[in-house]
Parts: structure tokens; sequence; C-alpha cells
């Protein structure tokens, strides 16, 4: 295998901005670590997923009052998405 398609297939493990992540959500941002660090999408990262830094916002799209901005509180190999409640 040449450097390029080892390069090539590099890129293709790691989510890149403008991606989508396994549940169709689009990727805003990323950390210095190479893991999502804020997106937003219909579907909700469900907890104990990999990939989403401490700290990663998810914007539901469709969500509603109370249920539109989400921080993973867990890690980045375990997340835990909770609501932003701000009153």
């Amino acid at each position: 295998m040449s450097i390029g398609n080892i390069a090539h297939k590099m890129a293709q493990a790691v989510p890149q901005c403008g991606d989508v992540d396994t549940l169709g959500n689009f990727i805003r941002m990323l950390d210095e670590n190479g893991n999502i660090c804020m997106l937003s999408g219909k579907t909700m990262p469900t907890d104990n997923l990999a990939g989403y830094g401490v700290g990663c916002i998810f914007i539901h799209t469709d969500g509603t009052a109370g249920t539109a901005k989400y921080t993973n509180e867990g890690s980045a190999t375990s997340c835990d998405f909770d609501a932003d409640n701000i009153a």
C-alpha cells in the first residue's frame, strides 16, 4: 500500500468538519484530539458512544424548549449528553 493510500485511509477513519456522524448528524467542529466537539441534527447521540469530546455541544434541530441544546457530561469513550436547561 502506498503512502498516499495510507494517508487516504487514515483521513477516512477520522471525522472531519462537514462530515456526518454515525447517526446522520452534521459535524461542525473537532477538538485537538480529533473528537467531535460540536454537531447538530435530528438524532441525539445515545449514551455510551465514543468519539464525542468532553463538553461536546449537540444542537437538536427539531428539539423544543429545554430540549434543543445538549452537552456531553461523559467522556470521549463513553458519552452522556444532558439537556442544558436554561431558564
